[in-house]
């Protein structure tokens, strides 16, 4: 094993060239070799989805966002994409909390792996971020007229 003058632990940071397309700064520990730790985060673009009310689609999300945590967790995602360990620290839960809830939002389509990190052993971490930028539910109507006279009220009134 290969030990530099400044001892076993010691860290060295290097940056990627500037024309390789990505900005980021690698973090690289000679007791793990050279493994990147955390790399820069692209997120695709993210838009609004919107959830008709009366639909399978909107029940399955309710019952997964009906849970604290998951919504904690969903707003701290959309704040910053991290890791499960990270999140699990912000939202005060414990990692295997964390980890069951994020799986429930993945499999509900509201967050994804966007990228992997390595931690300090060399261990493969996924970092999670919100699949859309906004959801909306929206109550549909029949289309028909709310007043059985046809008579619109103020929407104060509604």
């Amino acid at each position: 094993m290969y030990s530099p003058p400044f001892g076993p632990r010691a860290t060295c940071v290097y940056e990627r060239p500037v024309g390789s397309g990505v900005v980021s700064t690698d973090v690289m520990s000679t007791e793990t070799g050279l493994l990147p730790r955390r790399t820069a985060v692209e997120e695709p673009d993210r838009e609004t989805r919107v959830v008709e009310l009366d639909t399978a689609e909107a029940a399955e999300l309710c019952g997964v966002l009906s849970s604290e945590t998951a919504t904690e967790i969903l707003a701290e995602l959309s704040d910053e994409p991290t890791v499960a360990s990270e999140v699990a620290d912000r939202v005060g839960t414990s990692l295997q909390n964390a980890h069951h809830h994020l799986g429930r939002l993945r499999e509900a389509d509201l967050v994804r792996v966007v990228e992997t990190w390595y931690s300090s052993r060399g261990s493969e971490m996924k970092v999670y971020a919100p699949v859309n930028e906004r959801l909306v539910f929206a109550a549909t109507g029949s289309g028909e007229n709310p007043e059985p006279d046809g008579t619109e009220l103020p929407i104060a009134a509604r």
